[in-house]
């Protein structure tokens, strides 16, 4: 327990501490029966741990639900643990990395710290809460700066138990806790050290106080670990020479289906046949060329293509894909594929305008399907969440593929990248609070800082440049419709729903 020591004490917190817990404790709550004395939020630091477990079963036993702040670190061993504080019916939040004081750290390991954490919650349960606790308490307006620009926010406490302390007992706990009362955010910890005497505190005190208060989950922090896993169906977004846009989707049945704008106006949706197991993706190389991929039932990779208004049939390309296949062409007559195999790495196969090369391993350990995008003749930039919940980038070029490199962020869905030419890409994911995130690179800046966080999604989403001022992003809703977001050159415009 000697890493809470050093800095908790710090005066200067107790005031910030009751600035931050009360936009928490403001905010408008669901009515109390009429004998509850309020509403109370427990809290639990520094877990999983093994005590977490008692923890949730004293919780369980008395029906009152608390609020996780997790040790990035210590998930991944505990990942049944995780899933049983989210099947319980608690939150989960983010208590950063390695228990390391924020304020010591840069802007960009401050970053990892949380975003490194999103992604190994969302691997346990599925996605990551929007909510986050600086170790000891410790923050300050760069620290701040930071968090929000990650679309997260901290939450402090207003009474701490002191339970990490050496001297600690059941008792010292217990009078600390006496000291709720409606609104109350109270600390305690499920990890850090030897925490029997906090276990039986909490089972002492909601013995005698289960009836007198409501115990629920931080109000924003989501209950089960966060927003849904994605059950929505995605759309593919391709643009061609002159503006035009096809998107590409399927429905519940997994039937694909294209609708095309142009200067002859909107197709609507018309059925390709077939029947996808994910959700499809498209290129264009040029003219009215679309070239459409799908999974198949049998797992394997399927394709179609249209040319001068004719559609071929549908034909296998073989391999086994997990999740959705991404397709990209580099130059006229070259298109590339990309899957997750069945071993989690990154396959690759290509069509060089006469035939199609076999598949190629290219490596990695991914989750969720792949995204990438051209910058000319064989010069791809490939993107996809990795195994800690993060995006990662390898890219092919001068004939080579380079390594993985880790770029950062939380995904729970696959990405959604586009690029207008060599120096600018833009990647687009589903953020751990479901919400669309965005970030950029291009050779003056190198990668920017995550923005947006709008929308609440239940697809992957995809981009397209057309030209060089119009980028589209399109998305399905948890309403189930298709949502457009739009960048004219100068703002965002949307998100709105797709006519």
């Amino acid at each position: 327990m000697a890493q809470h020591r050093s800095v908790r004490a710090l005066a200067a917190m107790s005031l910030l501490a009751g600035l931050l817990f009360a936009t928490i404790s403001e905010q408008p709550a669901s009515p109390v029966s009429a004998q509850s004395a309020g509403v109370v939020y427990l809290t639990f630091d520094d877990g999983p741990s093994a005590y977490t477990s008692s923890v949730l079963d004293v919780l369980n036993r008395y029906g009152a639900k608390a609020t996780f702040f997790v040790i990035g670190q210590q998930v991944g061993a505990r990942a049944a643990t995780m899933r049983a504080i989210a099947d319980s019916g608690h939150a989960i939040a983010n208590h950063t990395w390695s228990h390391a004081d924020l304020r010591t750290l840069s802007d960009e390991a401050i970053r990892d710290q949380l975003t490194s954490t999103n992604g190994v919650i969302a691997s346990a349960v599925g996605s990551a809460g929007p909510c986050m606790r600086p170790p000891y308490g410790a923050i300050n307006d760069r620290v701040s700066n930071v968090i929000a620009g990650l679309g997260m926010r901290p939450i402090l406490w207003s009474i701490d138990t002191l339970d990490w302390e050496d001297s600690a007992s059941v008792g010292s706990v217990v009078s600390r806790l006496n000291n709720a009362r409606d609104g109350s955010i109270i600390l305690m910890h499920d990890g850090g050290g030897n925490q029997s005497h906090t276990v039986a505190a909490v089972d002492q005190w909601l013995a005698a106080n289960a009836g007198r208060f409501e115990f629920r989950v931080l109000p924003g922090c989501g209950g089960g670990g966060g927003v849904p896993p994605v059950t929505g169906i995605g759309v593919s977004a391709v643009a061609g020479p002159a503006g035009e846009l096809d998107l590409v989707t399927r429905d519940s049945a997994g039937t694909v289906f294209v609708r095309r704008w142009s200067s002859g106006g909107d197709t609507g949706w018309a059925s390709l046949g077939g029947i996808s197991t994910a959700d499809p993706d498209a290129t264009s190389w040029g003219g009215d060329r679309l070239d459409v991929v799908v999974r198949g039932t049998d797992g394997a990779v399927w394709h179609r293509a249209r040319e001068n208004g004719g559609w071929s049939e549908w034909s296998s390309l073989g391999g086994q894909a997990v999740g959705s296949p991404t397709i990209v062409a580099s130059a006229p007559g070259r298109v590339d594929v990309f899957v997750r195999g069945l071993d989690n790495a990154l396959y690759t196969k290509w069509w060089d305008g006469t035939q199609w090369h076999g598949w190629a391993w290219l490596g990695g350990g991914i989750t969720f399907s792949p995204d990438a995008v051209s910058y000319g003749p064989g010069e791809f930039d490939v993107y996809a969440r990795g195994q800690d919940g993060a995006l990662w980038q390898t890219w092919q070029s001068g004939g080579a593929w380079h390594g993985w490199a880790r770029i950062g962020g939380a995904l729970t869905a696959s990405p959604g990248a586009a690029t207008r030419g060599q120096g600018r890409v833009d990647v687009f994911v589903r953020g751990g609070d479901g919400a669309l995130w965005h970030s950029a690179w291009d050779t003056s800046a190198g990668w920017y800082p995550w923005d947006l966080g709008v929308g609440l999604l239940n697809s992957a989403p995809d981009a397209v440049w057309r030209g060089t001022n119009w980028l589209d992003v399109f998305m399905r809703g948890v309403d189930g419709q298709i949502w457009q977001m739009t960048w004219d050159g100068v703002s965002w415009i949307g998100p709105y729903v797709l006519a």
